[in-house]
């Protein structure tokens, strides 16, 4: 069974930058369609695309072999007074 979909079209006002505007204007010219197509179409294109991940540069971790004790209770104290040892 085909389902069908109605088209429900609602008013409304957006600001857009006067270069896109006018741009839109030429394609719709072009193309002989509304702007209210070309608004539709670039909509659509925009927010159904894939979203992509931007992968930035990788990063190393980096450990230290250490002589802690996974027996010691690491209590601020405890914490503040290996901080304090360690600083120069």
């Amino acid at each position: 069974m085909m389902r069908i979909m109605k088209r429900r079209d609602v008013r409304t006002t957006v600001s857009i930058d006067e270069g896109l505007l006018e741009k839109a204007k030429q394609l719709a010219l072009q193309e002989g369609v509304s702007m209210s197509e070309i608004v539709n179409r670039s909509l659509r294109q925009a927010l159904l695309a894939p979203v992509t991940r931007r992968q930035g540069p990788g990063f190393r971790m980096l450990t230290f072999q250490g002589t802690a004790s996974s027996e010691r209770e690491w209590t601020p104290e405890v914490i503040a007074k290996m901080r304090d040892a360690d600083s120069i």
